[in-house]
C-alpha cells in the first residue's frame, strides 16, 4: 500500500469536518445552557393570541406554567444533554473507513492475482486492512469526536477557537500516522507483528465502541 505520507495526505480535509463537529456541540452546549434558566414568560409569539393559546394548552397539559418550567428544566433539558454527549455511531467511522478499506482489499486482491506468498498476504491483509484502515481509522474518528465535544467552546478569541481545532485535528492525523506508520513497517518485517498489531487495533476498536460494561 502507499507509504503513510500518501495516507495522510487525504485526510487534510477532516480539520474542516473538526470546526463544524466543534460549532455543532457548542450550540448544543448552549441550548441545554439556555434551558437551565427557562421561562415561559420570555418566549416571544409574533401576536398576544398566539401567547394566550399557547399557554392555555399548556396549563391543560401541564397544570400549571410553573409545572412546564420545571419540566423543561428538568428533564427535557437532561434529556437533551445525554444527546448532546452521544458517542459518534458506529456507522459514521465505517462511513469514513470505507475507502481505505476498499483500497486494503484491491491491494489483497492484486496480490492474490499477482501469485503473492500467503505470508505476504496475511500480512498486508492484517496489518493494512483490518489493523490499520478499519481499526486504526475507527478509533481515530472516535477519539476526533469525543474531542470535539470536550473542547467544543471557542474560547476567548476567534484565533484561540481556530487552534482549538487544529489542535483536535493534529491529534487525529498523530494517531492516524502511527498506525500508518506502524502498518506499512510490520507488514514489511515480521508476520508475526504485523498480525498482533492488527489484532490489538481491532481489540482497541471493539472496546472503545462496545465496552463490556455497557448495557
Amino acid at each position: 500500500m502507499a507509504g503513510p505520507f500518501h495516507k495522510a495526505l487525504p485526510t487534510i480535509p477532516m480539520i474542516f469536518i473538526v470546526h463544524t463537529n466543534r460549532k455543532f456541540m457548542r450550540e448544543k452546549h448552549q441550548l441545554t445552557e439556555a434551558l437551565e434558566t427557562f421561562q415561559l414568560k420570555n418566549a416571544k409569539c409574533s401576536l398576544e393570541s398566539d401567547r394566550a393559546f399557547v399557554t392555555s394548552a399548556i396549563i391543560a397539559w401541564y397544570g400549571s406554567e410553573d409545572a412546564f418550567t420545571a419540566y423543561v428544566r428538568g428533564p427535557v433539558r437532561l434529556e437533551l444533554q445525554e444527546a448532546a454527549r452521544a458517542d459518534v455511531p458506529l456507522s459514521y467511522g465505517l462511513l469514513v473507513a470505507a475507502s481505505p478499506c476498499t483500497l486494503a482489499l484491491d491491494v489483497a486482491a492484486a496480490m492474490i492475482q499477482g501469485g503473492a506468498p500467503l505470508d505476504a498476504l496475511i500480512s498486508e491483509s492484517v496489518a493494512s486492512g483490518l489493523g490499520f484502515a478499519l481499526s486504526s481509522i475507527l478509533l481515530s474518528v472516535k477519539i476526533t469526536w469525543w474531542l470535539c465535544y470536550r473542547f467544543a467552546s471557542p474560547g476567548s478569541t476567534r484565533l484561540l477557537d481556530y487552534l482549538k481545532t487544529l489542535t483536535v485535528f493534529c491529534v487525529f492525523w498523530i494517531i492516524f500516522g502511527i498506525g500508518s506508520f506502524l502498518s506499512n513497517y510490520l507488514e514489511k518485517t515480521t508476520l508475526w507483528g504485523a498480525m498482533a498489531f492488527g489484532i490489538v487495533m481491532f481489540f482497541l476498536t471493539v472496546v472503545a465502541y462496545a465496552p463490556p460494561w455497557r448495557p
